[in-house]
C-alpha cells in the first residue's frame, strides 16, 4: 500500500482512499539527453550573461492510477498504480541577466516545454501532463543602495495548463479544465539603519499585486480537493522588521 499526495488530497476531501501498487508494476525509467551554452558578449563589457538549454526526457512505463481499478473495500476505496506506455518531455529554456550598474540588474527568462503522453488517456481525453504549463516566464529587477533604499520587483506568467477536473459534481463542469494565464506581481522595498553595534532593517512588500487565483474553486462537502491551480496566496501585505547584531 502506498501513502502519497494523492491519497493525502482524497482524504482531506473525505473520501479514504489507498493507492496499491499492481503486481505487474514495472519500474519507471527515464533517458535524458541535454545541451545548454553561456553567452558573455564582450560588446557589453560582462554586464550581459544570456544562456540557452534544450533538454528532451523519454519516460518509459510510466506510473499513472486506472481509475478503472476504482473499489471499494473494507469500507475504504483503492485504486491501483499501474504503467502506461511512457511519455515525452522536450523543451528550452532561454535567461539572462544584465547589470545596468552597481546598484541595478535585470534578469529575465521564458522556457517552452512539451509533456506528453504517448497515448490518450481515455478518462482525460488528452496526452497532456496534468497542471503542467506548456510556457512560463520570469522577469526580476533587483536595485541595491545600501544608503538608500533595497527594491526589489519580480514578475512570474504561467501560461494556459490543463487541469483535471475527474471528480467534480458541478454541473457541466468538464473532466480536464483549460486554466487562463497567471501573472504574479511581486514589490519590496527595505531600508537598513546601521548603529554600530547592531543593525535595524525595515522591509515591506506586497506578493501578488494584480490578486491573480483561480475563480472556479470548488467548495462544500462534494468538492473536487484536487482540483486547485494558480497562485498559492491571494494579495498579501508584509511589513517587517529585523535587527542584527
Amino acid at each position: 500500500r502506498v501513502f502519497d499526495e494523492d491519497v493525502h488530497i482524497e482524504n482531506i476531501g473525505g473520501v479514504p482512499r489507498d493507492i496499491v501498487n499492481s503486481n505487474a508494476l514495472r519500474e519507471e525509467r527515464s533517458h535524458t539527453f541535454a545541451f545548454g551554452a553561456d553567452f558573455t558578449p564582450a560588446v557589453f563589457d560582462g554586464r550581459l550573461v544570456t544562456s540557452f538549454q534544450t533538454f528532451f526526457t523519454l519516460l518509459k512505463n510510466s506510473f499513472d492510477l486506472d481509475e478503472g481499478t476504482l473499489r471499494i473495500e473494507n469500507g475504504r476505496e483503492r485504486i491501483d498504480r499501474v504503467n502506461t506506455a511512457g511519455s515525452t518531455v522536450v523543451g528550452a529554456e532561454w535567461d539572462a541577466s544584465y547589470r545596468f550598474n552597481s546598484e541595478l540588474s535585470l534578469i529575465l527568462g521564458v522556457a517552452h516545454s512539451q509533456a506528453r503522453f504517448d497515448e490518450t488517456d481515455p478518462n482525460r481525453g488528452t496526452r497532456h501532463y496534468n497542471k503542467t504549463p506548456d510556457w512560463t516566464g520570469v522577469l526580476q529587477l533587483v536595485y541595491t543602495n545600501k544608503s538608500f533604499v533595497n527594491g526589489f520587483l519580480g514578475l512570474k506568467w504561467t501560461g494556459q495548463m490543463l487541469a483535471d477536473r475527474l471528480d467534480s459534481v458541478v454541473p457541466g463542469a468538464n473532466a480536464v479544465e483549460a486554466t487562463p494565464d497567471f501573472l504574479v506581481l511581486d514589490i519590496g522595498l527595505g531600508k537598513s539603519f546601521d548603529f554600530k553595534t547592531f543593525e535595524i532593517t525595515v522591509r515591506a512588500s506586497v506578493n501578488n499585486l494584480l490578486d491573480q487565483f483561480q475563480e472556479d474553486l470548488e467548495s462544500g462537502p462534494s468538492r473536487d480537493p484536487s482540483y486547485i491551480y494558480g497562485p498559492r496566496y491571494p494579495r498579501t501585505w508584509t511589513v517587517g522588521t529585523r535587527l542584527d547584531f
